[in-house]
């Protein structure tokens, strides 16, 4: 599929009239063609989390949580999930059956959504969650609606990636709707208050993400002091230069003797260029790595500095200390991390370069800048308070955790 036309389905009112047209037939000729149900023994509960790496890694915060709401000794706990994140959840023990979903398949392959939706359907669930508090409308929305469940529980949303009247049509496809999150929230904080919202009755306690293990994965032949540099995003916008990142890895070489690890996704290749002319001796994983790699090289590293990303959520769950490069966009929603994060043993630093146009949500002003061109927010953010931000976390953990802000720093404490 053209890259053309991959772009058009990131407009709304273009996947609205494919639904209308196309999207919508699909869907209803495999809840209606499905076949005989899948036998269960008890209640059957279906989770649809279907977004990024970064989403999946926050909501494992809930896990004990469901279990108590949704206990094994009533109900058979499956996932619908992301196969972006297959690896990760494999081995996570909260659900007894799971089903991943190629979310790019979903739209350009008519044979593999009419199969997807006829296998959630045959699940015949009692009960279907859609957790995700910015919904979709051809995917978890989709999904949850094809599944037929005579409960089925999702969020009014926030910043839905959707047109008002999909908001509108979507929302009948739940019989609950929980009020939508709060925009200063964190996730974290507004997974927390989704499910008390499903459980009124349990006050549940703050928990922190942290991943299942999983064995495997390639050996790195790595010093035993290293240091993680993240610098691919899932945007070009989102990318600090790589000029910088050089120039804060010379830092952490000569101040503290870590070896310097430069990760990242093939299409991150041209980004970690200029690390061989570096003054320093660096080893580039871009685009060598699978998740389960970067899982492994992450939970034994001394430190990561990252743009917004998976791997830096990947990083607080591994309790590694973590700097982040943070855009202006959503600020405290994703990073930096809340208070109660901070207390319970995450370490984690976001820099953030606050302008007027702050909590843009991805509309950014600037239309003047290149389809590669990282937007001001980030751009223009120095490399001396990422610098100070390292020295923060490594050279008095008290002091980083103690303030809030200082010179760009927001230590993850929240505002």
């Amino acid at each position: 599929m053209s890259s053309r036309i991959k772009r058009m389905f990131k407009s709304y009112p273009v996947r609205l009239v494919a639904w209308l047209m196309y999207f919508n037939f699909i869907d209803v000729f495999a809840m209606l063609f499905a076949g005989p149900a899948i036998a269960k023994k008890r209640k059957r509960v279906v989770f649809v989390k279907v977004d990024g790496i970064g989403d999946y890694i926050m909501w494992t915060a809930s896990f004990e949580a469901y279990k108590r709401i949704y206990p094994s000794s009533e109900f058979e706990r499956v996932l619908v999930g992301n196969d972006k994140w297959k690896i990760l959840a494999e081995n996570e023990s909260t659900f007894e059956r799971k089903i991943f979903v190629n979310n790019e398949r979903m739209i350009f392959s008519p044979s593999y959504r009419f199969g997807l939706m006829r296998s959630v359907r045959k699940l015949d669930p009692d009960i279907v969650v859609n957790p995700r508090l910015t919904r979709d409308f051809l995917w978890g929305d989709s999904i949850s609606r094809c599944s037929g469940a005579p409960i089925r529980i999702g969020s009014v949303g926030l910043d839905n990636l959707m047109t008002k009247f999909q908001e509108s049509l979507s929302a009948r496809w739940y019989t609950k709707l929980v009020e939508k999150a709060d925009p200063h929230d964190h996730e974290l904080v507004s997974n927390l208050k989704f499910m008390r919202a499903l459980e009124p009755s349990v006050d549940f306690e703050f928990a922190n993400p942290t991943l299942a293990s999983i064995p495997g994965g390639k050996p790195f032949e790595l010093a035993p002091d290293y240091a993680v540099f993240f610098v691919g995003a899932f945007e070009a916008d989102r990318r600090w230069p790589t000029s910088k990142f050089i120039e804060t890895a010379e830092f952490v070489a000569t101040k503290y003797g870590f070896q310097i690890v430069v990760c990242g996704g093939p299409g991150d290749i041209d980004s970690a260029r200029g690390f061989e002319t570096a003054s320093i001796r660096t080893v580039n994983l871009i685009g060598s790595t699978s998740l389960l790699d970067l899982k492994s090289i992450i939970e034994s590293a001394r430190l990561v500095v990252s743009n917004d990303t998976g791997a830096a959520h990947m990083a607080a769950a591994a309790r590694c200390p973590t700097v982040v490069i943070t855009p202006g966009n959503t600020p405290g929603r994703f990073f930096p991390y809340p208070m109660e994060a901070t207390n319970k043993g995450i370490e984690l630093i976001s820099v953030v370069h606050e302008m007027p146009c702050v909590g843009c949500g991805w509309a950014c002003i600037y239309k003047d800048l290149s389809e590669n061109d990282p937007t001001p927010c980030i751009a223009d953010i120095p490399a001396g308070h990422v610098i100070g931000a390292i020295t923060k976390l490594l050279g008095n953990a008290e002091t980083a955790r103690s303030d809030v802000k200082n010179n760009g720093f927001d230590n993850g404490l929240g505002t």
